[in-house]
């Protein structure tokens, strides 16, 4: 057997750790039921996995290290869940993951810097967590990330110049937080390369607003109907009280 979809069933109990044994899975979805307990660490023996979805259901406790042997991995989707404890360092280890999905779980703790060698990842969403600290310059290694939500965490620090790497990034999204400093003179360029969503709303930045990024926002048509983006920045304390929000940014 390659492939279990038992997806949107009324399934309740534990993951069983014979699922161990079936090592010759590439997609196991039992997402959308009501499954509890943790993570078995036998997880890791499915070395041949690609798709391993397992969002919406009860599960808790924190994500078994043995997560890290699956190599093979393309797409991990463990949202709205209750996972708790700290994101494990062998997430590293998951050089083929493009698709990571976390949102709405309990996790706590700071994001660790081997997520830098998540080369192949396009979408990064960790958004409402607990998670602590600040951004890891190896953030910038992520030069395929198209899609970055860190929103409504409990982040703290500046914001990596680094970030400024990520030239394929469309949606940046990291309102509600506790992000300090200035912003990085190069959001400017990420706005002129390919970002079209950019909320930094409800944080701690400070500073002067940076020319490179009001320079890139005046070079935009927020009038033209096709133009569906937004940049906003609101609820700060940048100088001159600045607050203005463009496009849409009532979500």
């Amino acid at each position: 057997m390659t492939s279990l979809y038992l997806n949107n069933n009324s399934l309740t109990g534990t993951l069983p750790t014979e699922i161990g044994s079936l090592r010759s899975l590439t997609l196991l979805d039992l997402s959308e039921n009501s499954l509890t307990g943790s993570l078995p660490t036998e997880i890791g023996s499915l070395q041949s996995l690609d798709y391993l979805d397992l969002r919406g259901n009860f599960l808790t406790g924190s994500l078994p290290t043995e997560i890290g042997s699956l190599h093979s991995l393309t797409y991990l989707f463990l949202n709205y869940n209750d996972l708790t404890g700290c994101l494990p360092t062998e997430i590293g280890s998951l050089h083929s993951l493009t698709y990571l999905y976390l949102l709405e779980n309990s996790l706590t703790g700071s994001l660790p810097t081997e997520i830098g060698s998540l080369h192949s990842l396009t979408y990064l969403i960790l958004d409402e967590n607990s998670l602590t600290g600040s951004l890891p310059t190896e953030i910038g290694s992520l030069r395929s990330l198209a899609h970055l939500w860190l929103f409504s965490n409990s982040l703290t620090g500046s914001l990596p110049t680094e970030i400024g790497s990520l030239r394929n990034l469309v949606y940046l999204d990291l309102k509600r937080n506790s992000l300090t400093g200035s912003l990085p003179t190069e959001i400017g360029d990420l706005i002129l390369a390919n970002l079209k969503i950019l909320d930094m709303r409800s944080n701690k930045f400070s500073g002067v607003f940076p020319e490179s990024i009001s320079n890139a926002l005046q070079l935009i048509n927020f009038d033209d109907p096709w133009y569906d983006a937004s940049f906003c920045f609101s609820g700060n304390n940048f100088t001159a009280n600045f607050s203005k929000d463009f496009g849409y940014c009532d979500y």
